[in-house]
């Protein structure tokens, strides 16, 4: 199976997931506390796992600059959620000084997802698009973390980009 086969088929079970939620919300069975919907929200970070280092990666200078500092001659695009311990002083992600942050959020590609929708354009290949051109994740410090809105970062990767830039912190491309 190719990478490209495992991302449409993964696009596909995302989309089923959310069918079956619409289908709940149809018959009065709308209920976001359930495992259903805890599915459908959690979906999209599984998009990490199809895209591999194909993501649009970013990090923000106080990040490389921190980074370079514990890892000498390493390179922050080559880590990962997994890795981070390895490089956190603290050796914990918990109480570590960096946090790898979803730039374009779940809530933004949730978003996508019902603008397609009613536009009846809601696709196997368009979600994949829409995840192949807006996927992205920046290795950040904890206190910058702090200072980004959590709600509303607009529809774009363009956007949420703005807000980073907007909140102060620098984003380098990877």
């Amino acid at each position: 199976m190719t990478d490209e086969d495992l991302m449409l088929e993964y696009t596909a079970v995302v989309l089923d997931i959310l069918n079956l939620c619409e289908r709940q919300k149809i018959d009065g069975k709308y209920d976001k506390s359930k495992h259903l919907w805890y599915l459908y929200r959690q979906s999209f970070y599984g998009f990490a796992d199809k895209l591999d280092n194909k993501a649009i990666r970013y990090a923000s200078e106080a990040a490389i600059q921190r980074f370079g500092q514990v890892r000498p001659g390493e390179s922050l695009r080559d880590m990962d959620y997994i890795k981070q311990p390895t490089f956190e002083p603290t050796g914990s992600r918990q109480n570590g000084e960096f946090h790898l942050e979803h730039i374009w959020t779940g809530d933004m590609f949730r978003k996508a997802l019902n603008r397609l929708a009613e536009t009846n354009a809601l696709s196997v290949s368009r979600v994949a698009e829409l995840i192949r051109a807006n996927y992205c994740q920046a290795w950040i410090m904890k206190s910058e973390n702090a200072k980004l809105s959590r709600s509303d970062r607009g529809d774009t990767l363009e956007d949420a980009l703005g807000v980073y830039s907007g909140s102060g912190i620098q984003l380098v491309e990877l």
